[in-house]
């Protein structure tokens, strides 16, 4: 689901011509995020820099377990 102006929607119900400034910024067929690396990546070398092993609580894991 996504959502959209109220402005866009009456100019797509009215066949007007739709400006997207995506279009301007992004050549056509380019990338909007040039070399990023996906989440699963990222996790990976936080991992590696700080020592732990997937299997291992994060601060975060383990400050979720402490509230219970």
């Amino acid at each position: 689901m996504f959502f959209v102006s109220e402005e866009f929607l009456r100019k797509y119900q009215e066949e007007e011509e739709i400006v997207q400034t995506i279009d301007q910024a992004v050549p056509l067929g380019g990338e909007l995020f040039d070399n990023v690396a996906g989440k699963k990546e990222h996790n990976k070398k936080e991992r590696e820099r700080s020592g732990q092993g997937k299997d291992e609580e994060t601060p975060h894991k383990q400050a979720e377990n402490n509230q219970d």
